[in-house]
Order: structure tokens, then sequence, then C-alpha cells
């Protein structure tokens, strides 16, 4: 039988226990039931978080926000990465639910920023400049510079030309965000 409240008092999250036996082999996606559901509170969000001891062997848990309004059984979904087949008793715990609240701030258009994030404006695949691409580069003590991507590695650098300058220069793909 599943436990119903957290393991301990400081506990962040209820643990999720698999309904079922299963066996998640290496680079597959499985779809684990637990039996149970939950009514997350208004203003509030479920979020499966990981086990760190699954963690440690290569277990993901993908996917895993649950809005307050879902009435379903709340499943897991778990990817494992590891290097041998993941072996789920009924019973085991296999993942955690965390309840979070929403911020209901207001969204507003601001004013252009006047230094650079990490991440700026970049979604998915932004790491993945290319050739050609005109970016924004951080520079360690000063505002960000425009520049050119001239030249991708199979590293986690990149080779940038900025205007006006006859030289090119190595820097970390991490430190450039697209501009255009």
């Amino acid at each position: 039988m599943q436990r119903r409240e957290k393991a301990t008092p400081e506990a962040a999250g209820l643990d999720l226990h698999a309904l079922q036996d299963c066996r998640v082999n290496v680079h597959d996606v499985q779809l684990i039931e637990t039996g149970i559901g939950v009514q997350i509170p208004p203003e509030h969000f479920g979020l499966i978080a990981p086990r760190s001891g699954l963690a440690l062997k290569g277990i993901q848990v993908l996917g895993g926000v649950i809005d307050a309004d879902y009435q379903g059984e709340i499943k897991v979904i778990l990817k494992n990465n590891g290097s041998s087949d993941l072996i789920v008793h009924a019973g085991d715990r296999i993942a955690q639910l965390l309840v979070i609240p929403i911020y209901g701030g207001k969204v507003q258009k601001g004013s252009a920023p006047t230094s650079l994030t990490e991440r700026g404006e970049a979604g998915f695949g932004s790491t993945n400049v290319n050739n050609g691409a005109k970016v924004w580069v951080q520079s360690p003590n000063g505002p960000p510079e425009q520049a050119e991507i001239i030249a991708t590695g199979n590293d986690s650098t990149v080779l940038i030309m900025k205007p006006g300058q006859e030289k090119w220069a190595y820097v970390p793909a991490s430190k450039c965000y697209l501009r255009e």
C-alpha cells in the first residue's frame, strides 16, 4: 500500500509508487501507472520530479506538470539513460510530486535590457548556433557586443568576428546569444 503523505515532515514532495511490476529497458521510455489521483489546490500546479536514487542510475523523469483541474490518475514517464535495464516492482518509489504555487503576477511590456542574461532571448536549440549567425557576445567586464559566428566546432566554443575588427576570436558558445 502506498503512503499518502510525505515520508518526513520536511520532505519537499509526496513519493509516487509504481502500481505494478515493469521493466524500463536501456534507452526506452515507459509510462508507469501509480494508481492514485490527487486534487491540486487552486492557483497551484503539481510537478512530477525525479528521486535522487534513480537519477544516479541514469533514470530521467519526463513531462511532469499537472494542472489543478486535472482529475485523472497520476502517471510517471521514465526514460532510462543508464547502462542497464531498470526493474520496477509494485510499490517502488519512482518519482515525487511537488505542489507549487503559481505566481499570479501580470506580464508587462518592458524596456530593452541593459545587459543580457545568460539565456537572453534564446529558446530551444539556442546553443546550436550556425555559421553566419548574428549574435551578442557577453564580455566579462562590459556590455554585450555584436558579432558574427564564422565557425563552430565539436566542442563548446565558436569562432567569432566583431564588426570593425580584423582578428577573429574563440569564445564559449554559452556566451553567445542570437540577435536576429
